[in-house]
């Protein structure tokens, strides 16, 4: 398996600063043989522990052999290429296509600015019903990993027998629905917004309604026009992008040297 292959197999666990290594390492790839790590962590101002850390995540023992691997990848390429780049090695064109353009819409300065406001504020709530409960838990979970010592009260609200009183202005209720046009969803995000509740949805790359009644919105990209299973949406942009906003949490606020979560 070529070190791309093992970047697009583990890319949900991938964080921005190992993005931003193996970039750099493709980038200089003509260096790489005579390149000791004190010369990589000295120009990417980081540590040690990120490189090692990088390399076992692919599956290499440790720097020499993870470079060694863009190396010998780089002379049966005619360019270094990046994840995206990649990508075409999967068999499924359509979840190729959503993965791309889930990466293009992540606007990372507005989800650090939403994140700030999330470490603010008094209480978040997270919000899904149906497929999307999953999802409402799983980023509830994920906070609450790499945020353990975070003073807020977390709850995982994903039907109709909601405690209205949450629902209050300095807190931040973020609503999952991939259509957008969930009904229930509807009235409780309406319901929080007038309550002065900072709202934020989290939606496929639609007009949907979802989308207009909230403060901010995220959007990943769903299309399930080519999906191989019929009526099934593909749900990987929305992992993806979960994923971003937790690894970009636990980079902002963690406190401990613990790792960010492995598990999806």
């Amino acid at each position: 398996m070529t070190i791309s292959e093992r970047v697009v197999k583990n890319w949900s666990r991938i964080n921005d600063s190992e993005q931003e290594i193996l970039n750099y390492l493709r980038s200089h790839v003509e260096e790489l043989p005579g390149m000791s790590i004190n010369t990589l962590t000295g120009d990417l101002f980081i540590s040690q522990n990120t490189v090692i850390r990088l390399a076992k995540k692919l599956g290499y023992r440790g720097f020499s052999e993870m470079k060694y691997a863009i190396v010998a990848e780089s002379k049966t390429s005619a360019q270094n290429s990046t994840f995206s780049d990649q990508l075409d090695i999967l068999s499924d064109k359509a979840l190729a296509r959503n993965i791309k353009k889930t990466i293009e819409l992540i606007d990372c300065n507005q989800i650090a600015a939403l994140l700030r406001r999330i470490k603010k504020s008094e209480g978040v709530s997270m919000h899904g019903i149906g497929d999307s409960q999953y999802f409402a838990e799983l980023l509830q979970k994920y906070f609450l990993r790499v945020s353990n010592n975070v003073e807020m009260q977390f709850n995982i609200l994903f039907d109709n027998r909601v405690k209205f009183d949450q629902f209050q202005p300095g807190h931040v209720a973020i609503f999952i629905s991939c259509s957008g046009e969930t009904a229930t969803i509807l009235e409780l995000a309406t319901f929080a917004k007038q309550r002065g509740t900072y709202t934020v949805s989290i939606t496929r790359n639609t007009d949907n309604s979802l989308r207009h009644i909230v403060d901010e919105s995220l959007v990943f990209c769903g299309d399930q026009s080519e999906t191989p299973i019929p009526n099934v949406p593909d749900l990987t942009g929305l992992m993806l992008l979960l994923r971003y906003i937790a690894n970009a949490y636990w980079s902002m606020f963690s406190d401990s040297g613990a790792d960010a979560p492995e598990k999806v």
